[in-house]
């Protein structure tokens, strides 16, 4: 994944904008926001949405939680990089004075020139006590503002520890990850980055740009990160809103680099803006800035951030999701949503239950084994972004049809699947059957407990379930709704029940809520994809709502539609647009306001960034990438993690 920045030059003496957002890869790719539902006496209809300009395309999804509009004004937002340059490449297409991704809160720099060795020493320092905040403009989403700018540490700062030249670290360990963790590791990357993986920015310059000399030129003489508070308990897997994510960044004339930081996280955000400060040299030998003196002070307005990445209809290796992590993370993103498993294929190994992955997968080496899957939930921790695991259920699970036949109704209807299924191969999870919520007993003891150490969530499914499917699911023989719908709702208090006792919270699809009129519990998280109307009828139910409206950000729209038909009248289904045809590039995505579908009061609308990789199609993983990097870049400076201000279109 790879984003790009498309921001304007930031006027110092105003906030800049922010925003995050966050968005899920399956077939088709989302994103999506949390925000509040308002309180009864607010609900109005949802507001046109605003347009918003120079953000690229992608699927973005935001999260409401309850009754924002009098929580302190803030706002919940759930998610969908390579650490690769390439993603910063893209988001540096503008002038160097504005290359920073996403664009901070506030932002002043100069033209001094500083060049930067490879053993410049990393002080890391951390305090106890006595710290003083400056509170970040008015908070978007919770009743308490998690949302705060480090101020001036008074006293009781003490060194860590020095580093010079870190060694290379990929994040391999066992357990949960702690702040030092982060912390070790924000110093490694940002050290990689800085002189293994850095920019030549020629690009960005007129021609016969006379490019800084080293002779005669200041150094970076240290770098000091200073985490000024004890990290939350639940730094490696928190809840939207537990961890304080803001930073502030000086950099002097005379070379000293100061991040300070209330947690870990922040203080990694803090390093990896340091990184877009710094530009490679064309003799290759060496690495600057030419924007010294830097001041800059930052903090996300959606406490959700991230992307979703669809890991079933087309197969991913380990590398390319921990590829998609260091995007996220290189963005800011702080969550990565991971869709597992779908009716196309069953890639994770489930050591309880063999058979899964063994025979639903498309290929043996096409798994993702129970070393692999606690490999990239570390990877994504260890650089402040959570692992959201879904496993699709009651539909979108026709892979498990290969292993257990008499789970599943309705498997690989042909020719008319579309009576059956959103798309081929059709295949639902019984309703009715015992044998069924056995099989989910031990699939959860399974998975829940790997997942745990890692998250504070786990994503149940529940959208694009066809109730004609249970017209051959001889545990119900119906599609009435009146039949259906105890039947789901007992299904989803199952679920639920087993995934809150490993002390996680739940994740549905929209139409658990809105077509099936399933009763929720409170903590659950409800994803959008849909529509401005959806979000605005979760959020008067009171539920939080993961916003990624597929009209805007689903990436893999314009590719071409199922051809299932007969040729007699191939001729009638001409141009062959798909569902959500055409493509949506940048300036489609740039104009969605996320907050549209929020009935007001609403807080001013302050978006921060969440990307999301491909979608259906079947298309190479380079492609996939391709399509994502500019995606996620608009979205993460406009939409996500910045607010409008004044003066902007």
């Amino acid at each position: 994944m790879v984003l790009k920045s498309v921001h304007q030059a930031l006027d110092t003496r105003q906030h800049g904008r922010r925003c995050y957002i966050l968005s899920r890869v399956r077939l088709r790719l989302k994103t999506q926001h949390v925000m509040a539902a308002p309180p009864e006496s607010a609900q109005q209809p949802p507001t046109e949405p605003r347009a918003w300009k120079h953000l690229p395309s992608l699927r973005l999804s935001y999260a409401i939680p309850p009754r924002h509009a009098h929580l302190s004004g803030r706002c919940l937002t759930p998610y969908r990089l390579v650490k690769a340059l390439s993603l910063l490449h893209l988001c540096l297409f503008t002038s160097l004075t504005s290359a920073l991704w996403p664009k901070p809160v506030s932002y002043e720099n100069g033209k001094d020139v500083l060049f930067i060795a490879e053993d410049v020493p990393f002080n890391w320092y951390e305090t106890g006590s006595d710290v003083r905040f400056i509170t970040d403009q008015v908070p978007f989403l919770f009743a308490s503002n998690s949302n705060l700018i480090p101020g001036l540490q008074n006293k009781t700062v003490s060194l860590k520890k020095t580093i010079t030249q870190p060694a290379v670290s990929d994040g391999a360990g066992e357990g949960g990850v702690s702040g030092d963790d982060i912390v070790n590791f924000a110093i490694s990357s940002t050290w990689q980055t800085l002189f293994m993986r850095n920019l030549y920015p020629w690009k960005f310059h007129p021609r016969n740009w006379s490019e800084p000399k080293p002779s005669g030129a200041g150094t970076v003489s240290r770098i000091d990160v200073k985490v000024l508070a004890a990290d939350p308990a639940s730094i490696g897997k928190p809840l939207a809103g537990d961890v304080d994510e803001s930073y502030s960044l000086t950099l002097t004339k005379e070379g000293v680099a100061t991040i300070s930081a209330n947690t870990s996280v922040g203080a990694a955000h803090g390093l990896t803006t340091l990184t877009q400060l710094f530009f490679a040299h064309s003799d290759k030998q060496h690495v600057y800035t030419n924007l010294a003196p830097v001041k800059i002070t930052d903090s996300p307005k959606f406490q959700h951030r991230g992307i979703n990445l669809d890991t079933s209809r087309a197969a991913f290796s380990v590398n390319d999701v921990k590829r998609q992590i260091d995007a996220c993370a290189y963005n800011k993103m702080n969550r990565f949503h991971l869709h597992v498993t779908d009716s196309q294929s069953w890639p994770l190994e489930i050591p309880s239950i063999p058979e899964l992955s063994a025979k639903g997968a498309y290929r043996p080496d096409l798994v993702f084994t129970a070393s692999d899957f606690q490999t990239m939930q570390r990877y994504a921790a260890i650089q402040g972004v959570e692992m959201i695991t879904e496993i699709d259920m009651p539909g979108h699970t026709a892979s498990i049809a290969y292993s257990f036949p008499d789970l599943i109704t309705a498997f690989n209807i042909q020719p008319n699947w579309d009576t059956y299924a959103a798309e081929p191969p059709t295949g639902t999870l019984k309703l009715n059957s015992s044998a069924v919520s056995d099989f989910l007993s031990k699939l959860f003891d399974d998975v829940l407990p790997r997942v745990s150490p890692y998250s504070a969530y786990f994503h149940t499914g529940g959208d694009e379930v066809n109730k004609n499917a249970y017209n051959l699911d001889e545990t119900v023989k119906s599609n009435a709704t009146s039949v259906l719908q105890p039947l789901m709702q007992k299904f989803v208090d199952r679920n639920h029940d087993q995934v809150r006792k490993l002390g996680l919270t739940p994740v549905v699809w929209e139409e658990m809520l809105l077509d099936w009129n399933v009763t929720l519990g409170k903590d659950v998280i409800v994803q959008s994809w849909q529509s401005d109307a959806a979000v605005a009828q979760i959020a008067a139910k009171g539920h939080k709502v993961l916003v990624g409206n597929y009209n805007y950000w689903y990436l893999d729209c314009g590719k071409g539609q199922w051809l299932n038909f007969d040729p007699s009248v191939s001729a009638t289904n001409w141009p062959y647009q798909d569902y959500c045809a055409p493509f949506h590039n940048w300036r489609l995505i740039y104009s969605y306001d996320p907050l549209s579908g929020v009935p007001p009061p609403r807080p001013p609308p302050r978006p921060r960034r969440r990307s999301t990789p491909v979608g259906r199609a079947n298309r190479s993983r380079k492609r996939r990438s391709h399509d994502l990097a500019p995606c996620c870049c608009c979205r993460g400076d406009s939409v996500v993690w910045c607010e409008r201000r004044a003066g902007e279109e």
